[in-house]
């Protein structure tokens, strides 16, 4: 006797689909069904990790969200399900439903204030008796490992401004270091 398949069709009232990943400690379930089944199947995980494994879930950082219409946050990355009913691809809506890494603002507001005094650009004195070289290369080397890590990011053009703020401050340190006017420094490098 054949047993019936769940159906595929996300508007059928029982259709249900729970997918994870996990890195580290770090675990985000991704499920398709009534927000009631999700609080069940998040206090099941909680019991679970209670009693099975002495662990608790914070409670602050397990967040039941609607993927539409929020986003979640997972590896420094936000979490978001694309709509968008321009983007046409062969006869069809292409992104609708497609899960989407965001670069989140915060994260480069956060990373642009390293680089800042007073809400602008400026030098870092603490490199004034490094190297040209070593300077530029630190530089670098900071701005390469974040653009790297959210390399997988859909809006990753939106560290243009982190990549601006990181460059002002690097010819603010150079010209520092020289006694020479920013737009030297810009010309000369």
């Amino acid at each position: 006797m054949r047993r019936a398949l769940p159906s595929q069709d996300p508007n059928d009232p029982d259709y249900r689909r729970l997918c994870y990943v996990r890195y580290a400690d770090d675990i985000l379930l991704g499920f398709s069904g009534p927000k009631s089944e999700a609080v069940e199947i998040k206090e099941s995980l909680g019991e679970f990790l209670r009693s099975e494994l002495k662990l608790e879930l914070s409670e602050e950082k397990t967040l039941i969200t609607h993927a539409r219409t929020e986003k979640a946050r997972f590896l420094g990355y936000n979490i978001v399900v694309q709509h968008s009913n321009d983007r046409i691809t062969r006869g069809r809506r292409s992104v609708n439903g497609v899960v989407g890494l965001r670069v989140p603002e915060e994260a480069i507001t956060r990373r642009s204030a390293l680089y800042m005094r007073r809400g602008e650009p400026a030098h870092r004195p603490q490199m004034l008796n490094d190297q040209d070289f070593t300077i530029i290369s630190k530089y670098q080397a900071e701005y390469r490992g974040v653009v790297q890590y959210y390399v997988l990011a859909s809006n990753v053009y939106r560290l243009g401004r982190l990549r601006w703020v990181m460059e002002t401050s690097l010819l603010k340190t150079l010209a520092s270091k020289h006694r020479a006017t920013v737009s030297a420094t810009a010309r000369k490098y």
